[in-house]
């Protein structure tokens, strides 16, 4: 294992520099500090009751920072202002979240960056997560991205949103740091009691399924004793539904099978080569696209708190969180394109194109498919977290943490198919047409059969898959805390985590001697209707499917031995050590407050990655250190206006997905196939700077600019190394059946570390309580926030080789929201809109395209909350009123093209409850 130690560079030496000049007037000056005021990470748990007044502690919160921080906070005991906790961090400037399974929100972005790249730590722990979702969104993941929706909102009381680094905090977010924080019982003044109940409705599922959370906290009269438990239990069914192409291509149609009556000058465009900017694309898939969704959700918090002195304190944290999830899918999809063979027999009647795009034809000899499928996921998360906090001295205290996790996630993969036409695509395909002039991400579809009729359709293949992932992390904190005087605090501490991701894979596919597979007994229809409510006329209501009830055991699925999938098995284990020193300061500069810290962060990054290539289990490791200064300084010009400073070099290290090694090796033509452990992280050099206006317990304005030089860009790519570098085994040479030398050249198909890039941009934060404004007016107020992030890189299409200019993954350049509220004793009511722009997830794309991503959402959401007495109300939530798409597509950057990979619809889904206090 060879270790690579980073030398500072001038961005560096620039932090240093400014780290010397802050200290100066801080130490110059202490003798005029004002009093302490607590720091985010000091600022207790606080109970709130009401909207309005959660508002105002996370704006004080904000203020009080050394860091650039927003907090989101319970509007009261086991009740958080949304019923997702993504949707609930998207109010917070430069957010945007992926959303999954009906529209719920998912994961999070920070300033740009993916949701890889930004670090989410719960109860003080970096979290782990491990779940599956629909191909399309990424099917499994095995990334560092935490899925939000594994855990109902009630469970926690506060989310800090951190944007600039400090020593003390773990690296790992580029983007920013969020953290989770759940109830304990000495953050209440007595024991505390809370319940709530409501129904889930979702307007295409058609169906009510309940939600509820309690809590109850107890502690003696002393405060040294205490114990609290929640519970949330959910379920949630909905549906989503639309179209999708699995991208577009270009090629390969046998023009002896075009009808003259088809214009001559689009004929020529079919074959015109992917390098041709004439080319026309056609969708690869046709495929009407129909998900059932049914979710069972638990969690559990305990936290249990001895503190026999305010010297002495000991905590223990414990989380539990199970989800079960149920998906069914129904497809009704023409994929003879995505086979040449089938595409080189198909007939063409007429086409209707649309710049270089097919956006209509009639069709001959097309295989149809009938594809049916349940996934049956399991995902399980556990965490246990114990602190210890003592004073050694009058000016020495000292923390603790001993933590371990553990995420697995299991999933049993049934998928049916039935065609129209023989299983080789040779003969018997259908008559087809379609149309997208009446909505150009979903088509309408006209097949020259009866696509209800179990007649129509013969069996194809049954596809059996297990997949099962084991997430683990274990961690270790020791922190020492030094109070120089009133002006300067000494923080130095040391970390240990021990991270591991195993995961393996097994499948089947029966073509033949399937029991109970004849089409007369096995289909029934779709239990959907397909066409309500997507706005197309024209649509499909149904399709033949097998019915999933009872298609697995009737078919005696669970008879079939499955075989190891190895190119898909590996595992990966991480160790990080390392340590920190910084400063907190309290000063005056030109006769004004000034605050903040500065420190350096020194850690070292041990990976193992071991997986299967060509047959063999094989294991190499890699390694890398780094030093991490940060500076943070807020300068009180005034009562209302502050000034606040950030700079830092942080990392975020690669996907685990990326980082394992398995794959293959083809001796006879030179390639190998697999991914890197030898992967460096992004490194990121990051200047903010922000001006924050108070003109109100419940008013903020601010302008944050910011910037990040970014290295070490992680690209799907191509190298030539000789067989000997790769440090993989001889053995896979083959050398008895071919003239391999381990000298020789081979392809590598794998992630490298490229090219740089810089994000630049801006948030606008604007949170108005409108208490100048008579009557009840006053108790309305908005929050609304703007964010314009810009970053490019240069990309080769897959394909033709081009290069191309686009901005990075995941990067938003815009995103905003906005709230308005109403908030008093009795009533609490808001609505809530969000937007995202455009933005990018695969470059390049297959298929000659060369990008791909979503296309802008604008969601909107309300609340309402009517207290009958100081503890009874009754809630009602919308979400997604204007039923907005999630819409994917793939393009080119030189027609700027927009082409439809998957359009989907989730309905409005709402919840009318009840909740208690005591």
């Amino acid at each position: 294992m060879r270790s690579v130690h980073h030398l500072p560079r001038p961005s560096q030496m620039v932090i240093a520099a400014a780290l010397g000049l802050a200290l100066m007037p801080a130490a110059a000056s202490a003798e005029e500090a004002a009093a302490k005021e607590a720091s985010a990470d000091e600022a207790g748990t606080i109970v709130v009751r009401g909207f309005g007044q959660s508002v105002k502690n996370a704006i004080d919160i904000k203020r009080r920072a050394a860091v650039s921080l927003d907090s989101i906070l319970a509007s009261d005991i086991a009740s958080f202002p949304d019923t997702n906790l993504a949707e609930a961090i998207q109010r917070v400037p430069g957010v945007a979240i992926t959303r999954d399974a009906g529209g719920e929100g998912r994961q999070v972005s920070l300033r740009g960056f993916t949701p890889d790249y930004t670090l989410v730590r719960v109860a003080g722990m970096t979290a782990i997560s491990t779940s599956g979702s629909i191909d399309s969104r990424g099917g499994t993941s095995n990334s560092r991205a935490f899925d939000f929706n594994l855990f109902a909102s009630e469970l926690f009381t506060r989310i800090d949103v951190r944007k600039s680094a400090e020593a003390s905090v773990e690296e790992g977010g580029i983007g920013g740091t969020i953290d989770l924080h759940t109830a304990r019982p000495l953050d209440y003044a007595k024991p505390r009691f809370a319940l709530s109940g409501q129904g889930f409705y979702n307007s295409y599922a058609k169906d009510v399924a309940p939600r509820v959370a309690g809590l109850a906290s107890w502690r003696n009269e002393e405060g040294t004793l205490g114990a609290l438990v929640s519970v949330a239990y959910s379920q949630r069914n909905v549906v989503e539904k639309g179209f999708s192409t699995v991208r577009w291509a270009t090629g390969g149609w046998n023009l002896n099978n075009v009808s003259p009556s088809v214009d001559p000058a689009i004929t020529s465009r079919l074959n015109a080569g992917a390098a041709n900017p004439d080319t026309l694309y056609f969708p690869r898939y046709l495929r009407y696209d129909l998900y059932a969704i049914r979710q069972k959700r638990l969690g559990v918090t305990a936290a249990f708190q001895f503190h026999p002195s305010s010297d002495l304190q000991f905590d223990l944290d414990l989380l539990y969180g199970r989800l079960r999830n149920t998906r069914d899918e129904y497809h009704l999809d023409s994929n003879s394109w995505n086979n040449s063979g089938a595409l080189g027999r198909t007939t063409v009647s007429a086409l209707g194109v649309t710049g270089n795009q097919i956006t209509s034809g009639t069709f001959g000899n097309v295989w149809v498919r009938s594809d049916t499928g349940r996934y049956e996921a399991r995902n399980d998360y556990y965490q246990a977290a114990f602190n210890a906090k003592a004073r050694i001295t009058d000016r020495l205290t000292a923390d603790a943490l001993i933590g371990y996790q553990m995420a697995q996630y299991d999933n049993q993969r049934t998928e049916i198919y039935y065609t129209r036409g023989d299983t080789t695509h040779t003969a018997g395909g259908s008559a087809l047409s379609f149309d997208f002039s009446q909505n150009p991400n979903l088509p309408v579809l006209t097949y020259g059969f009866d696509i209800t009729s179990p007649n129509s359709y013969i069996f194809n293949l049954l596809r059996l898959q297990t997949q099962h992932v084991l997430h683990n992390n274990a961690e270790a904190k020791l922190n020492l805390h030094f109070d120089v005087n009133d002006h300067i605090k000494l923080h130095f501490g040391g970390i240990y985590t021990r991270q591991m991701l195993n995961q393996r894979y097994y499948t089947l596919d029966v073509t033949s001697g399937v029991a109970n597979s004849a089409p007369a007994t096995a289909l029934t229809t779709m239990p959907y209707n397909y066409a309500d409510g997507l706005g197309v006329s024209g649509l499909p209501a149904t399709w033949a499917a097998p019915d999933l009830n009872n298609a697995r055991s009737s078919m005696n699925a669970d008879s079939y031995a499955l075989a190891m999938d190895q190119a898909s098995t590996a595992r990966i284990i991480e160790k990080v050590s390392g340590g920190y020193v910084e400063g907190d300061y309290r000063g005056s500069l030109l006769g004004h407050d000034l605050r903040g810290n500065l420190g350096l962060r020194v850690m070292h990054t041990a990976i193992t990655s071991q997986g299967y290539i060509g047959g063999l289990w094989v294991s190499q490791g890699s390694g890398y250190t780094d030093l991490l200064p940060s500076l943070n300084a807020v300068w009180g010009l005034s009562d209302r206006f502050q000034l606040r400073l950030a700079a830092d070099r942080n990392l975020s290290r690669p996907t685990l997905g990326n980082l394992m090694i398995s794959g293959s090796v083809d001796a006879n033509n030179r390639i190998i196939r697999q991914g890197n452990p030898n992967l460096k992280p992004f490194r990121a050099d990051s200047l903010s700077l922000s001006a924050e206006y108070y003109l109100s317990a419940r008013t903020l304005l601010a302008v944050t600019p910011f910037y990040k030089h970014i290295e070490s860009l992680i690209i799907s790519s191509y190298d030539y190394p000789t067989y000997a570098s790769t440090g993989l085994p001889l053995g896979l040479l083959n050398v008895a059946t071919t003239s391999n030398s381990p000298g020789d050249v081979f392809t590598r198909q794998w992630y490298s570390n490229g090219q740089q890039a810089n994000v630049k941009g801006v948030e606008l934060t604007a949170n108005v309580g409108f208490d100048f404004l008579p009557g009840l007016l006053k108790n309305t107020g908005l929050l609304a926030n703007y964010t314009y992030a810009d970053g490019t890189a240069t990309y080769t299409n897959a394909t033709t080789g081009k290069t191309f200019m686009a901005t990075l993954p995941q990067l938003t350049r815009h995103s905003a929201n906005a709230t308005i509220y109403y908030t008093d004793a009795k009533f609490d009511a808001r609505v809530s809109v969000s937007y995202h722009g455009r933005y990018l997830t695969d470059l390049p794309a297959a298929n000659a395209n060369d990008l791909g991503g979503y296309n802008p959402r604008t969601q909107i959401d309300a609340s309402l909350r009517y207290n009958i007495t100081p503890n009874a109300a009754i809630t009602l939530d919308a979400v997604n009123l204007n039923n907005a798409a999630d819409s994917q597509y793939v393009g080119n950057v030189a027609d700027n093209s927009n082409r439809v990979y998957t359009y989907l619809k989730s309905g409005r889904s709402l919840m009318v409850g009840a909740r208690i206090t005591m």
